[in-house]
């Protein structure tokens, strides 16, 4: 939540909307440290004194309890799905070694009326947290051979990639990176063939070797991927 409104709270000027958010995070805000009052009291204690209060202690406050009219599980789930675009996002760019400070231009595309109304009323959101240049909300995703795409929540994502990274660079690091891990599987594949290795060595050592095997291939999946983006 402190993310989403950072634009928000941070303004010099103040609106309707950031006072409404500021509410909003002192009355999440104090009502946490009530929670946490009969396990943490002194930190709590201390925070809550340097709040707005009423009354000498936290102590003495009334504990919270649900309110209903509070909950909207509508929310929470458009919440989720931006979360979910935000992350991929995230996740694309530091996959393909997109510099922190570069801001990149993202595609999202969605058939579902109520999705996409969701995503052009986020755009700023989206922007903001996931360091965009650009957000466009289409009705498909195009052909780009350059681009990294992904899926979120129903939302096909595209981030071309051309200016972003050097691509002939891109594409050693990774091809060095492959080779790396393919070197290092070998030894474990090996072990793994071998029925006398199988019936002698502990159950452990075992599914140890087999764990790292399958964390290698994914990694190698993930980096053919990458690969295959910048083909």
């Amino acid at each position: 939540y402190i993310e989403f409104i950072k634009p928000k709270i941070t303004d010099e000027q103040r609106t309707e909307v950031s006072t409404l958010s500021f509410d909003v995070l002192f009355f999440v805000f104090d009502q946490a440290l009530k929670l946490l009052h009969p396990f943490m009291p002194f930190i709590t204690e201390e925070l809550w004194q340097r709040l707005p209060h009423q009354g000498l202690s936290i102590t003495v406050q009334p504990f919270p309890r649900s309110r209903k009219e509070l909950i909207d599980s509508e929310v929470e789930r458009q919440v989720e799905v931006l979360e979910e675009i935000i992350i991929k996002i995230r996740n694309v760019r530091a996959e393909m070694n997109v510099d922190a400070g570069k801001r990149v231009h993202v595609n999202l595309a969605s058939s579902v009326p109520g999705l996409r109304a969701l995503l052009i009323q986020s755009i700023p959101y989206i922007r903001n947290l996931a360091r965009c240049e650009e957000v466009k909300i289409l009705a498909a995703i195009g052909q780009d051979t350059c681009s990294a795409r992904t899926v979120a929540s129903g939302v096909a994502i595209e981030i071309p990639l051309a200016g972003l990274i050097d691509l002939g660079a891109e594409k050693s690091r990774i091809q060095r990176e492959i080779f790396k891990i393919e070197k290092e599987m070998t030894p474990i594949q090996q072990k793994l063939l071998d029925q006398n290795f199988l019936d002698h060595a502990p159950e452990q050592v075992v599914r140890l070797n087999q764990n790292r095997l399958f964390e290698f291939q994914e990694k190698l999946n993930k980096l053919n991927e990458n690969l295959k983006r910048l083909s």
